[in-house]
């Protein structure tokens, strides 16, 4: 009859750790996760991957201020409505314009243009003229400075004796082109106009109040 040998400890103590290493995994590998009961603490540092994200899952808030570059600039947009106005500028530079002559230059009794003075460029203008005027026999003149449809008009009596009485007009006209401001004069009586002026200055801003 043969005999059978018993174990030694060793191999007992040997085969029992075996066994329970064994069923510890199978435990371990059948036991089901709670909900949520994952966190950062259980997690290792690197242990999600790409692999592990579903693509299109995360959003811009998941990132970082400044993680996620800008995108390329996108077509411009269509104008805005236009602003107000704005506040209106200082004026610019004024041209003056004159014309001189000396005389005498006998007054016809007709009305009749004695000076003129070219207007080279639109705009708004302050105009004078002047003359004084003298006589060989006593009358009267009447002179009238004419710009479009603006005129101012004034009158002096005259009588002989070197005596000399001086006319002034002043208008205001605005021209849309070039143009031209005429002084004109009537007399009874033998008179002259002497030393006649007219002088013209472009303005920013015109206000003829009646």
């Amino acid at each position: 009859m043969r005999r059978i040998r018993r174990p030694s400890p060793s191999m007992v103590v040997a085969c029992l750790a075996l066994g329970v290493a064994l069923s510890g995994s199978a435990v371990a590998a059948s036991v089901a996760l709670a909900p949520n009961s994952v966190g950062t603490v259980q997690l290792k540092s690197n242990a999600v991957t790409t692999a592990k994200v579903k693509n299109g899952s995360l959003l811009r808030a998941d990132f970082r201020a400044g993680q996620v570059p800008a995108g390329p600039a996108g077509p411009a947009g269509p104008a805005g409505p236009a602003g107000a106005a704005g506040a209106a500028g200082p004026a610019g530079p004024s041209d003056a314009f004159a014309r001189f002559l000396n005389g005498p230059i006998a007054i016809p009794a007709a009305n009749t243009t004695l000076a003129n003075l070219t207007i080279p460029q639109a705009g708004k203008y302050v105009i004078w003229a002047k003359t004084y005027v003298t006589a060989t026999a006593t009358g009267v003149a009447t002179c009238k400075l004419v710009a479009g449809g603006d005129s101012d008009t004034s009158l002096t009596f005259a009588n002989t004796g070197n005596i000399t009485f001086t006319l002034s007009t002043l208008v205001v006209h605005e021209f849309a082109a070039a143009g031209s401001a005429d002084f004109q004069c009537a007399a009874t009586g033998t008179l002259q106009a002497n030393f006649i002026k007219i002088a013209a200055i472009r303005v920013a801003n015109l206000t003829n109040s009646g």
